[in-house]
């Protein structure tokens, strides 16, 4: 639902529609034509099951960007079967894609409690599996580790730049003020999909079919 644009405005044709979306919306000028095949509440491991059309899609597609992986260790699934069924995703995408198939991936956010509606560190706290050394830095550290192998991406954009705190990693940036930075501990408020969404666009700027 990150990728869904959850908690961005809505799609204008001239700004909002998540940070993908908004990152290659206007790239050295130009627009890249995009196409969004996430949904909200899925987690990787439903594309074993199905996604027959999305597959469909991917003929026409020259690039992937990945940022599954929250809802699947918020469910239970371990780092290490979310990263084998990221890597179905992967190679499914490189077996029909236009060329090469360029995969980009982003890494899983935090996802907290808060007592204080988000405006402080002390009051947020990790749900199980995403506190600092639990599943999710093994999820991102073990992508990270496979960017340019055959079976890992091919990039990283850093979307945590944006999401976490410079200090504590597992939580959200904070100014004080309630909900600065999201309004249920999960998808990140518009101003941060904003500013992921600038460094969509810097890395788009270099991508070349």
């Amino acid at each position: 639902s990150i990728a869904t644009r959850l908690d961005d405005v809505n799609d204008t044709w001239s700004s909002g529609g998540g940070y993908i979306i908004q990152g290659t919306r206007a790239v050295a000028s130009r627009t890249i034509p995009t196409v969004r095949i996430s949904r909200s509440s899925e987690n990787a491991s439903h594309w074993a099951n199905g996604a027959t059309f999305r597959k469909f899609l991917m003929q026409y597609c020259t690039h992937y960007i990945d940022d599954f992986g929250t809802n699947d260790l918020a469910t239970g699934r371990t780092a290490a079967q979310a990263l084998a069924d990221k890597q179905t995703i992967w190679a499914d995408f490189r077996a029909r894609a236009i060329g090469y198939g360029y995969i980009i991936n982003t890494p899983v956010a935090p996802k907290v409690t808060s007592t204080d509606s988000y405006a402080t560190l002390a009051n947020q706290t990790p749900i199980s599996g995403f506190a600092t050394g639990a599943a999710r830095d093994t999820l991102n550290s073990s992508v990270l580790a496979l960017v340019g192998a055959s079976n890992g991406p091919d990039e990283i954009i850093d979307t945590n730049l944006a999401w976490a705190d410079s200090v504590s990693l597992d939580k959200f940036p904070v100014t004080g003020a309630a909900n600065y930075a999201t309004d249920d501990g999960v998808h990140p408020a518009a101003g941060l999909h904003t500013t992921a969404a600038s460094r969509v666009a810097t890395a788009a700027a270099k991508w070349r079919v």
